[in-house]
């Protein structure tokens, strides 16, 4: 045994490395960016020490994309994580770009209406 092994099983609790477990397990993109979600997931598969094959991590980098990203990285072929990664980014962007649109048509719509009903309630006045 290694100095590491020793002192983690001298120091750290059992249930330490079952947390750190349920944590990946439970990881998934969410509001994180495509390069967020991917550090976090090798940052935590460090922790916990999981040793699992390239067809493993794929899978559990797959499955923890926001849908809208999984559902078009699923219609492509990869064989690394690293390529998975570079296509699921790719992927992002336009889909970035998309929200920010909607989120400026929404904002305009907003705003086109409330100054429609300030103005038909005679409450709209010009500078």
């Amino acid at each position: 045994m290694d100095i590491k092994t020793l002192m983690r099983a001298r120091f750290v609790p059992p249930s330490y490395r079952k947390e750190l477990l349920l944590k990946l397990q439970r990881l998934h993109q969410g509001s994180m960016s495509v390069s967020e979600y991917f550090k976090e997931l090798e940052s935590q598969m460090r922790r916990v020490e999981i040793k699992e094959t390239n067809k493993e991590k794929i899978k559990r980098f797959v499955s923890g994309l926001r849908r809208d990203i999984q559902d078009q990285v699923e219609l492509y072929e990869y064989s690394t994580l690293e390529n998975v990664f570079t296509l699921a980014l790719g992927i992002e962007i336009p889909l970035k770009r998309k929200r920010r649109a909607r989120k400026s048509y929404f904002l305009f719509e907003s705003i086109h209406h409330l100054l429609l009903l300030s103005f038909v309630k005679g409450t709209f006045t010009s500078r």
